[in-house]
Parts: C-alpha cells; structure tokens; sequence
C-alpha cells in the first residue's frame, strides 16, 4: 500500500516532543526502513529525521514567541537532553540562535 505522508506528517507532529528514531517512523508506516525513507524523501524532498528536525525547531519558534518557557524548558520538551546541542540545531537550520530568536521576535511585536 502507498504511504501516506500527510499520515507521517500528522504522526511525527504528534510525537514532537518525543525522541523518535527511523525505525520508529518505518514500523508505524509498516514499511522497511529503506523503502519509508526513499519514499517519504521522494515526496517531501527531505529525508525523515531531517524533516521531523525542521518540525521540531517549527514548534521551538512557536514555543520561543507565545511563551516564556527558558530555551533549556523549550529544549527538553521538544526531547532534547542537551540544551547545547538544541541550540545548535535550532541555529543550523534558522540561522540564528534561539536567544536572538526570541528577542527578534519580542522586537517585531512591539
């Protein structure tokens, strides 16, 4: 049966606070690791763990604007152990660190 990538989609937000790896993803879809990854890669253009990344640093940009959560607060619920390593993370694929982010933000909307 084809894979339904809104289904993943919907599946990986769920689970964004949580750790998941590509075997997780794979059993859920109920497909071998290989053939999840070469589809989902096909149709989002992204490979799994790279886009359940971008999701994760979505949710801290969401979380970094409406709440006063600390960066570590922000970093641990999305399943990040190492606050350091989130902020690298989040810096790779924004461009700026989560500090500057949130100050960014604060600066727009006032």
């Amino acid at each position: 049966r084809a894979l339904s990538i809104e289904t993943m989609i919907n599946y990986m937000l769920q689970n964004v606070s949580n750790v998941c790896t590509l075997d997780d993803f794979a059993a859920q879809a109920n497909l071998s690791v290989s053939h999840f990854s070469h589809q989902f890669k096909e149709k989002t253009g992204y490979a799994p763990i790279d886009y359940f990344i971008r999701l994760k640093i979505q949710k801290a940009c969401e979380l970094l604007e409406t709440t006063n959560l600390k960066i570590g607060e922000v970093s641990h619920y999305l399943g990040y152990k190492d606050q350091y390593y989130f902020s690298r993370v989040f810096k790779k694929i924004t461009g700026t660190s989560p500090t500057a982010y949130r100050l960014l933000r604060e600066t727009k909307v006032s």
